[in-house]
């Protein structure tokens, strides 16, 4: 072989090699665009999930505060201590949670603290 079929033979071999280099190094410069875009919606996704979360947690935390304040208020018409009230807080939570009634815990404690002022006692 000679040195000019040689030279030839190693350009043509470097030319496609350049194009190959090259196709990879653009598929990895669309494929780090994708990466950190994804990353920035996982985190801004992410980001709004522990504020959902948050805030359901401090929606649930009033609502039992609101409950343990409305079981108290009912202990004090009945003329109960809190300790005296807790099977009521049972009974209002079963109430809540029951199927077949078409109310909420907070309902039925309003219930029971209407019937409690109406004079029905434990």
């Amino acid at each position: 072989m000679a040195v000019t079929e040689q030279v030839t033979i190693l350009l043509k071999a470097k030319d496609e090699a350049s194009k190959v280099i090259d196709g990879v190094s653009k598929s990895a410069g669309g494929l780090s665009k994708v990466f950190t875009t994804t990353m920035k919606v996982a985190a801004a996704a992410s980001a709004a999930a522990v504020g959902s979360i948050t805030a359901t947690i401090a929606v649930g935390v009033k609502k039992a505060a609101d409950m343990e304040q409305q079981v108290a208020d009912i202990a004090s018409v009945m003329g109960m201590t809190a300790r005296e009230a807790e099977p009521l807080k049972r009974l209002i939570g079963d109430l809540g949670i029951d199927p077949t009634l078409k109310v909420n815990a907070t309902e039925a404690a309003d219930a029971i603290q209407m019937l409690a002022r109406n004079g029905l006692s434990m």
